[in-house]
């Protein structure tokens, strides 16, 4: 009947079968994660949290998935709330976060709604401890948006998340706040440390940056940006059964997978393959 019901695209019957299936017997080959799949389509994230419990009660999975599930279905709660109820949804997003810290869409959309509910000292200190154990560049538009929400300068808010930590992120933030707040000595000094032999693609566009705003000379920045064209992409949002690439971050792939992105280099024939269907479309 589960499988019946599948065929027809009826999840709401097809769950119920399911569940009766893995409340039976949860050890039947891939019961788990075919009610999973049913759960994404039909967006029912308080299932996810019940029968991600009870598999890893009977250790049917490990604790790793048993984390990112649950994350994940309070993260999806956490935005849907946050359409009506922001302080449940902070609370949610807070729950998603302890089972996977320092996840980068998770801190995304806490400081997001901490922005809404203008609590800006919570969250540049939270933004900041998340930058102290784990820089990202997700994270760069963020802490700009919420230094022009609470009116701060974006140099002086970068610098004070920033801190110590000098991975090469940190960087790059403070150079694009410098640059926002037309510091262009200081955006051009700090960038000199990542112009080694192939600077990347964006430290190569952000010299290009520099060079409109500085200068406005058309041929320097003309230059820095052919450079970019050789030079190596950030990471970006693979999904790992598709192999196709995007933007942001979701639990569930533009591809319709359920967790399987994953933050890593682009494959560059991969990326060819892309551009020459968008151009197609």
């Amino acid at each position: 009947l589960m499988e019946q019901f599948l065929r027809s695209q009826d999840y709401h019957h097809a769950f119920i079968y399911g569940e009766k299936l893995f409340n039976n017997n949860p050890y039947i080959e891939k019961i788990y994660d075919t009610l999973v799949n049913i759960i994404v389509k039909t967006n029912n994230w308080q299932q996810l949290i019940v029968i991600t419990e009870k598999a890893y009660s009977k250790k049917i999975i490990d604790k790793k998935l048993y984390k990112e599930n649950t994350s994940i279905a309070w993260y999806e709660i956490a935005k849907i709330k946050q359409l009506s109820e922001t302080i449940e949804a902070s609370t949610y997003v807070q729950k998603s976060l302890k089972l996977r810290e320092n996840f980068s869409p998770y801190v995304k959309l806490y400081v997001q709604i901490l922005i809404e509910e203008k609590k800006y000292l919570i969250a540049k200190k939270f933004l900041k401890k998340t930058w102290t154990y784990y820089s990202h560049p997700e994270l760069k538009p963020s802490i700009i948006r919420l230094a022009e929400d609470s009116k701060e300068n974006i140099l002086a808010v970068a610098k004070y998340i920033v801190g110590s930590n000098n991975s090469e992120d940190s960087t790059t933030l403070l150079v694009e706040a410098s640059i926002l707040e037309k510091k262009w000595n200081e955006a051009r000094n700090k960038l000199r440390v990542l112009l080694d032999v192939r600077p990347k693609k964006e430290v190569c566009l952000l010299m290009a940056k520099i060079e409109e705003g500085e200068n406005n000379n058309f041929q320097k920045i003309n230059s820095w940006k052919a450079r970019s064209e050789k030079g190596a992409e950030n990471n970006i949002w693979i999904c790992t059964v598709s192999n196709k690439q995007q933007n942001e971050w979701a639990s569930v792939s533009y591809g319709g997978y359920f967790n399987s992105l994953v933050w890593k280099q682009p494959n560059v024939l991969n990326q060819i393959k892309i551009n020459i269907d968008n151009n197609d479309n």
